[in-house]
């Protein structure tokens, strides 16, 4: 099963697991599970990176090469059929990068992992 991280999810699983919630950690020690990152991520990543708001543990591109050596299907890119979902999302959650990750995630039928409730709005499974 394939589950979309959201932006923190992603980083309690590379520098925090323990923040996980246990629900979280369950799934993803599940085998069968699939955890896939948006390129919005990398994109809320870098930009709150180079503001200095968010310390990393390495550079974001360098978060991004290393997820795409150990996984190439562990990141999803950002299609039209997204962006057509996004341009119609009711406007419950004002923030960009997770109202893209809410668009992929109904467009592509995924569960999410994200501790933002607001997410619920909009129907998709949220795991946390």
């Amino acid at each position: 099963m394939n589950i979309l991280l959201d932006t923190n999810a992603f980083i309690y699983v590379l520098a925090s697991p323990q923040s996980l919630s246990t629900a979280a950690a369950k799934v993803l020690a599940d085998p069968d599970t699939v955890p896939v990152c948006s390129q919005a991520v990398f994109w809320e990543m870098t930009i709150k990176y180079a503001l200095g708001k968010l310390p990393l543990p390495e550079p974001p591109g360098d978060l991004w090469r290393r997820l795409i050596r150990a996984n190439p299907s562990g990141v999803l890119m950002i299609t039209p059929e997204h962006l057509d979902r996004l341009a119609t999302l009711p406007h419950h959650h004002r923030d960009p990068f997770d109202r893209l990750m809410i668009a992929q995630a109904l467009e592509e039928g995924w569960p999410v992992m994200s501790s933002d409730d607001q997410w619920d709005a909009y129907g998709v499974t949220r795991i946390w």
